[in-house]
């Protein structure tokens, strides 16, 4: 089993299907310019986002994420959110976001 893929706090960070079907984002700043790209039809995808000890960082999801959900600011947050893989690079979240 591979480990989850850990993203940087970036502006920009890149979920990529072919690297990964799970990534860990460790927010140290806000996010407004996300891109996911390669996702397969039917793939299950997980995207794990974690504030720092400051929290209050946002979150813009992709264009092409379906429905996806509002995530936990408050400080050492964490969201966990599924998406299944719909083709045409798009996902859709499978199930709503779970805060810990």
């Amino acid at each position: 089993m591979s480990r989850p893929t850990k993203v940087l706090g970036s502006n920009f960070p890149i979920f990529d299907g072919t690297e990964a079907v799970c990534w860990i984002v460790e927010m140290t700043s806000s996010v407004s310019d996300a891109l996911v790209r390669y996702v397969a039809p039917g793939v299950l995808y997980t995207i794990v986002i974690i504030q720092d000890g400051v929290g209050g960082h946002t979150f813009r999801w992709p264009s092409n994420c379906i429905n996806p959900p509002q995530i936990n600011t408050q400080p050492d947050g964490k969201t966990v959110v599924n998406f299944i893989g719909a083709g045409d690079g798009i996902i859709a979240a499978s199930a709503p976001a779970a805060w810990i």
